[in-house]
Order: structure tokens, then C-alpha cells, then sequence
């Protein structure tokens, strides 16, 4: 790659994936069609042992204009993955993504862009759920993604201009955040974004969103692995909570809530009289915001017949989620997660210490 004396940063891309034949060749393509010099590009695959030839996939990749190295996770989890790529990622900027990205072309430009006219240190760009694939259980999964009744309306979804938020991934990375803020926390099995953002807030750092690009996301296939994703992030997000509460927020309590007032008050109105009426009328304003949501949804993904499926499935989510971190209350409120912490990015030679 390029000295560092050059005016135009370099840049590595991490991808730490498992088993992702599928979509990591879009991924590469989607950074080989860059509007950036791909001489100033480096592609770091961190493969976590995959059994489907996802890294022979990649490797099809090397010299096509930009270096591309696959190297081996054999701890699996996806912070090794994450901090391995980064200790070995050579560049001015760090770009953290997912094999299920695909960058539109000006995505390092625009980023960029945004982080000098906003003095910012990490940037992201708006997000696209697509489907994963053409199956309609896809589409379904991707209208329940893209909508605001789904998983919420975070700022990288919804934004109609840059603008500072608390977290955004995928993401381009100023070297100097590892260093100081430290690297991914490998005791969190997911989540590890919210809990990095949190402490690179911590540290006076500024996380900014650019809406002059979109990354499209291929989220998980079919709607029985959306659920059981949705279940697995509430369970490790009290995790999250018990390391970090300052990267906990409302919108991930509100499930754990619902679920909570569901048996309870589906219990309190079997043995209480009329404490079935304030208990139907919450449930039927679900119920009546969750059409309203299916049929914008499903009318956009072009799947209109099918919005009596999709209430369904924010139903079944959202239970699923909130149930998730019930269990992870009871699973972890008490147990001890360890004292050992993220550790920090080793500065460069030469490169002024804290």
C-alpha cells in the first residue's frame, strides 16, 4: 500500500465471516468497484473456519487490483475475528463490514467526506435491508428489517441528512480509535458494536452517519432464523447491559417490557375483574399499529397480499427478542462475566502515545 506521506488515506477492510460462500464474493466485488484508488485499498478476510469453501471463494479474489489476504479465526466467535483483522490491518482507516455487505462505489468517498466536514472519527452510511435471496420467506424477512415496527427506526435506517449518532455499522474506522477506545470486547458474543460505540463516545470521539451512501445489508435468510437471531441479541444484550450499561438503550428494553406485560397482564386479567379492559385495548393498539406497519411494509417489498403473515412475524420477533433478554436475566444477572477488558490497538512506530 501506498506511504503514509500520501495525501489520499489507506484504507483496510475487515471481514470476519463462517461459512458465507454465498455472499462473500459480492462483498469483494462491491469494495473492487470502489471509487478510490484500490491501490490504496487493503481486503483483510478473517475466516472463522468455514466448512463450505467460503475462503477458497475469497482467495479467487487476489490481484485484482487491491491487496486481498485471508487469514484464519480459530477462536470461531466474531470479536476474534473483528480484532484480528484489525491488529493486522496496515491502513490510515479501518473499515469494519459483514460478508452480507455490499458498499455502494462512493461509500469510502462519501465517508470520508463527512468525517472532514463533521469532524467526525468513525462514519457509517445509510442501510438498505435487501433480501438474501428471491425466496419469498426472504422478501418477508427484508420488510420486516426495512420496517420502523420491525427492529425500530435507528438513525442508519431513517436519516434524511449527516447527522452525529450513537452507533453505525458497517463503519470506517480512524486508526486512532482502536488505539485509544480500544478493540472489539471478545466476552460479548453479539452486540459488540453497541458496546465499542459506547466507549468510543466515552472517549470524545464523534460517530457520525453519511447519507451520501447507502451500504446494502442481506440480512439473515428465512423468518425461523430471523427469530432465532432476534432471540440470541435480547439474551446477549443484557450481557451488553452488565458490561456496559451506557451502551444499553431504551428501544432495547421496550421488547423485554412486552413480553412482561403480555404474561402478567394476561395473568392479572384472569383472576382480577375488568382488568381484562386496559389489558385488550394495549394488545388491539399493537395489534391495529402492526397492520398498519405490515401493509406500508409488504406494499413496498411488493408483497401486499402478504401483511396479515408480517404481523405475524412482528408478533413472533418481538416476543422472541423480549424473551431472549428474560432469559438473559436469568441466565446472566448474577454470573460473572470476568474482568478482563478489551484490550488496545498497539500504536504505530513512531505514533504519539496517549
Amino acid at each position: 500500500m501506498p506511504q503514509a506521506t500520501d495525501p489520499q488515506p489507506t484504507v483496510s477492510m475487515v471481514i470476519p465471516m463462517r461459512n458465507e460462500k454465498d455472499h462473500i464474493g459480492p462483498a469483494i466485488e462491491s469494495i473492487l468497484a470502489a471509487d478510490y484508488p484500490l491501490d490504496h485499498i487493503e481486503i483483510l478476510v478473517v475466516d472463522a473456519m468455514s466448512t463450505d469453501g467460503s475462503a477458497d471463494v475469497a482467495r479467487s479474489y487476489a490481484g485484482r487490483g487491491c491487496e486481498l489476504k485471508v487469514v484464519e479465526n480459530p477462536d470461531i466467535a466474531t470479536p476474534f475475528g473483528m480484532n484480528k483483522g484489525v491488529r493486522l490491518a496496515s491502513g490510515d482507516m479501518i473499515v469494519i463490514m459483514s460478508a452480507h455487505t455490499a458498499f455502494e462505489p462512493g461509500f469510502v468517498p462519501s465517508c470520508l467526506k463527512t468525517m472532514r466536514e463533521m469532524n467526525a472519527d468513525v462514519v457509517g452510511g445509510l442501510e438498505e435491508p435487501v433480501a438474501a435471496d428471491s425466496s419469498f420467506s426472504s422478501r418477508l424477512t427484508s420488510a420486516f428489517i426495512d420496517s420502523p415496527f420491525g427492529p425500530g427506526s435507528p438513525s442508519y435506517r431513517s436519516a434524511t441528512e449527516d447527522v452525529e449518532v450513537d452507533t453505525v455499522m458497517p463503519a470506517i474506522f480512524k486508526r486512532e480509535v482502536f488505539e485509544k477506545a480500544g478493540l472489539f470486547d471478545e466476552r460479548l458474543v453479539r452486540n459488540q458494536d453497541n458496546e465499542l460505540s459506547s466507549r468510543v463516545i466515552a472517549c470524545g470521539y464523534k460517530i457520525c452517519l453519511s447519507v451520501g451512501t447507502t451500504v446494502r445489508y442481506a440480512h439473515q435468510t428465512g423468518c425461523r432464523g430471523l427469530m432465532r437471531k432476534m432471540f440470541m441479541n435480547g439474551k446477549y444484550g443484557v450481557v451488553n447491559w452488565r458490561i456496559s450499561p451506557s451502551s444499553f438503550y431504551l428501544r432495547h428494553l421496550v421488547p423485554f417490557l412486552w413480553v412482561l406485560f403480555v404474561l402478567l397482564g394476561g395473568l392479572a386479567s384472569s383472576l382480577l375483574p375488568y382488568a381484562w379492559i386496559p389489558y385488550v385495548g394495549v394488545v388491539g393498539l399493537y395489534l391495529a399499529l402492526a397492520v398498519i406497519c405490515a401493509i406500508k411494509a409488504t406494499r413496498k417489498s411488493r408483497i401486499v397480499w402478504a401483511w396479515p403473515l408480517l404481523v405475524g412475524l412482528f408478533a413472533c420477533i418481538h416476543f422472541a427478542y423480549g424473551l431472549g433478554t428474560l432469559i438473559g436475566v436469568l441466565t446472566f444477572g448474577l454470573r460473572s462475566l470476568g474482568d478482563t477488558g478489551p484490550e488496545k490497538l498497539a500504536p504505530r512506530a513512531g505514533s504519539p502515545g496517549d
